[in-house]
């Protein structure tokens, strides 16, 4: 009786199995055959040759795209101005006892009216230093 029953398993298995087994060799073979297709498009030595490697500015720092035409009177100032990931104006160091209060007034005038673009750090947008240097003729960038 047993013998019949494993018998049987056997026959429900084989019966199970060979409708499934012509189209998963159909799939099988048709895979490698557009595999084998596209295997020579790809460049075998492209991964090892970096010559023409373009390299990645991991991080670039602020820098001022317009500025106000408001005159400085006296002969030159550096102002440290921080600026947040939008490129506006968030706070700034003068340097200590060079500034009196006609000084400190042209300086937040010209950063008021200034605009800048915001430190890069893998091309996101980010907070950053930016040291402006303030002449009577020009304004000079050092980042």
């Amino acid at each position: 009786m047993a013998q019949f029953a494993i018998e049987g398993m056997k026959l429900r298995m084989s019966n199970l199995m060979r409708p499934l087994a012509l189209p998963f060799a159909g799939g099988l073979v048709s895979a490698m055959v557009l595999f084998s297709m596209l295997v020579p498009s790809f460049p075998a030595g492209a991964a090892r040759n970096m010559s023409n490697d373009v390299p990645t500015a991991f991080y670039q720092e602020p820098s001022v795209k317009s500025v106000a035409p408001f005159g400085i009177s006296d002969d030159e100032i550096v102002v440290e101005v921080m600026l947040d990931d939008q490129g506006q104006v968030i706070g700034y160091n003068l340097p200590q006892g060079k500034v009196n209060a006609e000084i400190r007034s042209e300086i937040e005038n010209t950063l008021l009216f200034a605009r800048f673009t915001p430190a890069l750090s893998f091309g996101q947008p980010m907070a950053g230093k930016l040291l402006l240097s303030f002449r009577r003729s020009r304004i000079d960038v050092k980042g």
